[in-house]
């Protein structure tokens, strides 16, 4: 979250080009979901930019992914332990930065009796739940990561869904440098640092 009119600025010195794209400009991560029907058939692909998580849910919209029993996996481009919602689940298990290599795979455990640990986490406004964590990894940029449920719902970043069903094959992809957006704190530091919100007072004769 930003301030707009600072936002503005910092948007502004680079499309005009006062500041270049090598000191405006951040990279991103992203996950690559893809969902194969049969070994040779078609392959349907979307992304999530912070999460992809993966439930028991058979039906699209049942909008159960406050339910800690309804989850499955999550695969996390980045996990912060301040953030809110199923990424901080991985943010409160192993923090991994907007900025840092690879990203962190969480799958969680059935019950507690086969759960490694309960981890209570803050997985929605005012919502702290404790959810069953049977293991974590770290993800490496563009290695393929299988899905093992037969069949359920991907959820992209808590809003669109995919369905899968038995016969189809679930991988996520973690993406690094997939996307650029501006750098607001380095944009104003380059322009404190250059001058470039600074004007001379122009003294009209008399």
């Amino acid at each position: 979250m930003r301030e707009p009119t600072i936002t503005g600025l910092a948007v502004g010195l680079y499309a005009t080009g006062r500041i270049t794209a090598a000191e405006a400009l951040a990279p991103n991560k992203l996950v690559e979901v893809r969902i194969a029907t049969g070994r040779h058939g078609r392959v349907q692909r979307d992304i999530a930019i912070v999460d992809a998580v993966v439930t028991h849910d058979r039906s699209v919209g049942a909008r159960a992914l406050w339910k800690p029993e309804s989850l499955y996996s999550a695969y996390l481009a980045f996990a912060d332990p301040q953030s809110i919602g199923l990424s901080a689940i991985g943010g409160l298990l192993q923090p991994v930065g907007r900025r840092d290599g690879g990203g962190l795979a969480v799958q969680m455990a059935h019950d507690d009796r086969h759960a490694l640990l309960s981890l209570h986490a803050p997985i929605a406004p005012g919502m702290v739940r404790p959810v069953p964590i049977a293991s974590w990894q770290r993800l490496v940029a563009d290695e393929p990561v299988d899905v093992t449920l037969e069949a359920g719902t991907v959820a992209l970043d808590g809003e669109r869904e995919l369905a899968f069903e038995h016969g189809q094959r679930v991988q996520m992809v973690l993406r690094e440098n997939a996307f650029f957006t501006v750098d607001v704190t380095r944009c104003m530091a380059v322009a404190a640092r250059d001058g470039l919100l600074r004007s001379t007072p122009v003294v009209h004769p008399r």
